[in-house]
């Protein structure tokens, strides 16, 4: 399962949803690390490189994998650094394609 969690509203619960029903774990990661890319490049459209961290944290969207546990599993803190410094391609944005290989519903 991927939380998604509004930046701007971290500690609002109503501001956060789940996206599940993902066949295996590796599908999981790779549409919250695409969604997590695609919210980053949104803001560097937007804001440019010069503000991209500080705009992001305030204002963008995470996304986190749960385990069965309800735990996060992966949280890609130690992706963060290239995700700012190397503008993403399109199709490295596109969680909606994650989605429709994996017979998620958005």
């Amino acid at each position: 399962m991927v939380v998604v969690i509004d930046n701007f509203h971290t500690y609002e619960g109503e501001e956060s949803y789940k996206v599940s029903g993902f066949r295996d774990s590796g599908s999981a990661v790779e549409y919250a690390r695409r969604f997590i890319r695609h919210s980053i490049e949104d803001i560097r459209r937007k804001h440019g490189d010069e503000e991209l961290r500080e705009m992001w944290l305030g204002f963008g969207q995470m996304a986190v994998v749960h385990g069965p546990d309800g735990f996060p599993d992966f949280t890609f803190e130690d992706e963060f650094e290239s995700f700012f410094n190397d503008p993403a391609a399109p199709e490295e944005c596109d969680y909606h394609a994650v989605a429709r290989l994996a017979g998620v519903e958005e």
